[in-house]
């Protein structure tokens, strides 16, 4: 299977790194007003509670001893990133 040069060369970076001078989220983000900016921040805050809730609930589902599903950890995760995101947001909304 053939990978275009684009694709191929982002398999190595985190799925989040941006390319170099591309400022196209902030851009469009700063260009909101503030208000809008906080309703997104706390509908990312909402969403990132609800990936806890999954987290918690799957890994409540096990026995203790036992190791958890991986999704557990990939809800944990997501919870971190929206919170990460909303906390840039919040950055911007200053």
């Amino acid at each position: 299977m053939r990978f275009d040069h684009e694709v191929s060369q982002g398999i190595d970076r985190p799925w989040n790194a941006r390319r170099e001078g591309d400022d196209t989220m902030d851009r469009h983000l700063e260009d909101l007003p503030r208000e809008l900016l906080l309703i997104l921040r706390r509908e990312l805050l909402r969403l990132a509670r609800l990936e806890d809730d999954m987290a918690a609930n799957e890994a409540a589902a096990v026995p203790y001893w036992a190791p958890h599903p991986p999704s557990v950890l990939g809800h944990r995760k997501a919870a971190a990133a929206l919170r990460n995101d909303a906390g840039a947001i919040l950055d911007m909304a200053a």
